[in-house]
């Protein structure tokens, strides 16, 4: 998906069987009411339909960009294919009224009842996050549930760390996991022009009352602004942090942690490989990880390689 003088597209690629691909455009945003700006990834549900979020658009209009235009708050959509190859949309959830999160960035996550999570970088009930006195919302994690003939209702809940930018993991015992670019309580001032902490991983676990409760995972042990994790078949899980510096002001450099359960339940964090800012090696990793079937995983960088304009790299353990 992506974004360009227009609204934005979801769009699919088939191989060609030479080693091209060919691309079709499934769906076209017009922007406002219908969304516009869509930047994460897309999930299936059993009948084929696609699910994903725009960072703008939808009916509810106090949100700015950076030009100062009122724009929506961001939606959640579903595409419905039809024999005729056509892809007819449906807005399922618009972000902004009231406490309500606001401008999502991240993709979503089906649970085993067909809930769907995500979060927002903005929005919700907790406010004085961004350090500069404009007493801003934190944003929120989200969960919209289908209800018979009524649409999907949802809920709210918020780790303690703010800047939600990424995508949640749900394990099998329906514990969420994700990560805040901000806060979490540690030491460190890891973004410009804001004194804040560096961010955190958080797990948020189900109390069986509906709600959630949080518990701060990583808070700034190594570098900063953390991104989406990725679990493996073992219940271990992986992802990448920012270079920053420590306490003293010596350099930290961008990583990819693991975190493993001990024999007790408890979480041991562990960096599984440091970027180490050669010419050759990436900087900055961004986007999160994927992992294949034998334990490889594989992500992208924002800087490093060649050009310094960022790699595709693969990790072997």
């Amino acid at each position: 998906m992506g974004r360009h003088s227009g609204c934005g597209t979801v769009f699919e690629l088939s191989p060609s069987g030479n080693g091209s691909w060919t691309e079709k455009v499934l769906y076209s945003f017009a922007g406002r009411t219908d969304g516009e700006w869509p930047r994460s990834n897309l999930i299936f549900d059993a009948a084929g339909n696609l699910y994903g979020t725009t960072s703008y658009g939808g009916t509810h209009s106090r949100c700015e960009t950076s030009g100062g235009f009122a724009v929506g708050c961001g939606t959640v959509f579903e595409l419905t294919p039809h024999a005729n190859g056509a892809w007819a949309e449906k807005i399922i959830h618009n972000f902004g009224v009231d406490i309500d999160g606001q401008i999502p960035y991240s993709g979503l996550i089906f649970d085993k009842d067909g809930n769907l999570y995500g979060t927002t970088s903005w929005g919700g009930p907790f406010v004085g996050c961004d350090g500069d006195g404009k007493n801003q919302s934190c944003g929120v994690v989200f969960e919209l549930s289908p209800v018979a003939g009524k649409g999907w209702d949802e809920k709210l809940f918020s780790p303690t760390g703010y800047g939600l930018f990424t995508n949640v993991a749900i394990d099998s015992e329906g514990n969420l996991y994700g990560s805040a670019i901000s806060g979490g309580g540690g030491a460190g001032d890891c973004i410009d022009d804001y004194a804040v902490d560096c961010g955190e991983v958080w797990e948020l676990s189900p109390t069986g009352s509906g709600s959630y409760t949080s518990t701060t995972l990583i808070n700034n042990g190594s570098g900063s602004e953390p991104s989406a994790v990725t679990f493996d078949a073992s219940g271990n899980f992986y992802g990448t942090q920012y270079a920053t510096e420590d306490s003293v002001g010596d350099p930290v450099p961008a990583l990819i942690y693991e975190m493993s359960l001990n024999a007790s339940g408890g979480w041991i964090y562990t960096v599984f490989y440091s970027f180490s800012k050669a010419a050759q090696d990436g900087f900055n990793p961004s986007g999160g990880l994927i992992l294949d079937a034998s334990g490889n995983l594989y992500g992208t960088t924002l800087a490093g390689g060649t050009y310094n304009k960022g790699v595709v790299y693969e990790i072997t353990p």
